[in-house]
């Protein structure tokens, strides 16, 4: 399948609320369970996890949970979904 990248950022603060406000948990536990069954996790003594576009910071606040330490750098190109994501990281104690 050939991935065809959005063709812009979400910028604007009203877009950024509405993605971070909407439900995507089935998709990803999905995406969640595709990586616990994919890599044996199990095997490693420190989890460093790269997550290109963050958004939100969900899925990455769900392997947290599942992987407590684990490290994650997290990248996206928009400044206010960072902020988004800013806020669910401290929401969850999740700073360090």
């Amino acid at each position: 399948m050939k991935r065809i990248p959005e063709p812009e950022l979400m910028n604007n603060e009203k877009q950024v609320a509405a993605y971070s406000q909407a439900d995507f948990s089935s998709s990803n536990n999905l995406f969640i369970e595709y990586i616990i069954n994919k890599i044996n996790i199990s095997n490693f003594k420190s989890l460093k996890i790269l997550d290109l576009g963050c958004g939100p910071f969900d899925i990455d606040i769900q392997l947290v949970k599942l992987f407590p330490n684990c490290k994650i750098f997290a990248v996206d190109g928009s400044e206010e979904m960072l902020k988004v994501a800013q806020k669910k990281i401290i929401q969850n104690n999740l700073t360090d």
